[in-house]
């Protein structure tokens, strides 16, 4: 019985996918890969970017890819050998013995190597400077911790009350509250009306702080991204009274 060529070659096919038939990926017969990740950090991809690779007794081009969408690049069916890998001016050597190499590319790194250690406790150091402590001088941070209370007047009547806390994990709270009151009279003195109004609002995130006891600023980094900078000056009546930003506030105890 004859088979026709489709047959055959489905039949090839087939039988190929049977263990030992096909040499597996990453030997001599078929090659091995050079394949990694291009960052512009340990925690961002650079898509798009053109990995070389070269020769590495004489640095001749061999192949080059681009890197994908998620950074991954990836050369095979290469003998062992010394090669190199060059990303702008980044370059880093391999070697191919008898596996697969991996080697991931950090184009902020100045070697250019990939440290996922390093970047890790870079972000950890980065985590416990905003949550855990105040940011800048650690001995000033102290004489502002705790609850500061403010309270002004209005003509009329009402007025407007803040709090803000500076704590010592580094979190920061404000609130603040408006009100206005009025009332009007006949010509006897008798009230014939009355009316009000107020608005509340409210913010946290971190603080940091730079300057004197007397005077310096105090850095807030909201938790929305938003950050907004508040001048300090020392009450000169009350040692326990600073104005932020022209608004006298008094210590009134400890962070919650």
């Amino acid at each position: 019985m004859k088979l026709s060529l489709t047959v055959m070659i489905l039949l090839i096919m087939w039988l190929c996918f049977i263990p030992g038939c096909m040499p597996p990926p990453g030997n001599d017969e078929v090659g091995y890969t050079i394949h990694g990740y291009v960052g512009k950090s340990t925690t961002e991809a650079a898509p798009g970017k053109t990995v070389m690779l070269l020769d590495g007794n004489t640095d001749q081009p061999l192949a080059s890819k681009q890197a994908n969408f998620m950074g991954k690049y990836k050369f095979s069916g290469l003998k062992p050998g010394y090669y190199k890998i060059k990303v702008d001016d980044k370059l880093l050597d391999v070697v191919i013995s008898n596996k697969n190499q991996r080697i991931d590319i950090d184009l902020s790194a100045e070697d250019g190597s990939m440290n996922y250690a390093a970047g890790a406790i870079k972000d950890y150091l980065n985590e416990v400077a905003a949550k855990g402590k105040p940011g800048g001088d650690t001995l000033l941070a102290k004489r502002f911790m705790g609850k500061w209370y403010g309270f002004s007047g209005a003509a009329g009547g009402g007025g407007s009350e803040s709090q803000m806390a500076f704590c010592a994990n580094g979190a920061y709270y404000e609130s603040y509250e408006a009100g206005y009151s009025g009332s009007s009279s006949d010509q006897y003195g008798n009230e014939t009306s009355a009316f009000g109004s107020a608005s509340q609002e409210s913010g946290d995130g971190h603080w940091s702080i730079e300057g004197t006891v007397e005077q310096g600023r105090i850095t807030i980094k909201y938790s929305n991204g938003n950050t907004s900078v508040i001048e300090y000056v020392r009450d000169q009546k009350d040692q326990q009274c600073y104005y932020f930003d022209g608004r006298l506030h008094c210590y009134n105890g400890a962070c919650d």
